[in-house]
């Protein structure tokens, strides 16, 4: 079976459905005081259901932040090209 349309990544940054995650995660022994933090982009219709998503994906985080606006592909692009410095 072939798929008559596909939407990739970029589509949905295009079209203003990708959220970025902020999570915090547990360092392993449960310390709360001890944790790593995850970023993590969600395709969603809305925060609401991003923060759903992510909370689902990470049932564990001791946090999870984002903003109520999906990321633009510009803020994409240049959040991409400072983690890889």
């Amino acid at each position: 079976m072939i798929a008559d349309v596909v939407h990739g990544f970029v589509s949905h940054l295009r079209s203003g459905h990708v959220y970025e995650i902020d999570i915090e995660m547990p360092m392993g022994d449960g310390d709360e005081d001890d944790f790593y933090s995850v970023r993590t982009y969600v395709i969603a219709s809305s925060s609401e259901q991003a923060h759903y998503i992510a909370a689902t994906l990470y049932p564990d985080s001791l946090s999870i932040c984002h903003e109520e606006q999906p990321i633009t592909e510009r803020r994409y692009v240049s959040s991409w090209s400072t983690s890889q410095d």
